[in-house]
């Protein structure tokens, strides 16, 4: 059970009401969701505590059970603890508290590498400009396919392509 706040203490579920304020003109409409679906979720897990009362113990414990128990991925998490940063640099911005407890919790590697392969058919398609929506494109020029070919072949992005020494 999170300790309730003093009356001039704000809390965690304070905060992100701030938050969503302070973001609602200029921010696009997906951001407004995610926005919105992250506070929402952090009011929940912490909604009573006071700012200046939550420990980084308390988010490590958290962290832990994100990843034991509910099973979701490192990404998820670092993106959860992201959001609950922003809140508390809001929070230390307007003077609701002084230390941000999320500093202190290091971010989890996270391995979100993918291979994937075109087939014949996608490939050839992009050589020819079958992949391209602009109708004025009509396929790369050959000097340009070799460069993304040898790319394909090789698997080498594009800064170790163009810096290969001799």
């Amino acid at each position: 059970q999170a300790p309730l706040a003093k009356k001039n203490q704000w809390t965690v579920a304070q905060i992100c009401e701030h938050y969503q304020k302070k973001r609602a003109d200029g921010c696009e409409i997906r951001g407004k969701y995610e926005d919105a679906r992250q506070a929402k979720y952090w009011a929940k897990v912490f909604g009573t505590t006071p700012l200046d009362r939550l420990t980084p113990e308390e988010l490590d414990d958290w962290r832990i059970h994100r990843l034991q128990e509910d099973k979701v991925k490192p990404q998820t998490v670092n993106i959860g603890l992201s959001y609950l940063k922003a809140y508390y640099q809001l929070a230390i911005r307007d003077k609701h508290c002084r230390n941000n407890p999320v500093r202190q919790i290091k971010e989890l590697r996270t391995n979100n590498a993918r291979i994937q392969y075109l087939r014949e058919d996608q490939e050839v398609a992009l050589e020819k400009g079958g992949l391209a929506h602009n109708p004025d494109w009509h396929g790369m020029k050959r000097e340009n396919w070799l460069v993304v070919a040898f790319a394909f072949l090789t698997g080498l992005r594009r800064e170790e392509q163009f810096t290969l020494a001799r």
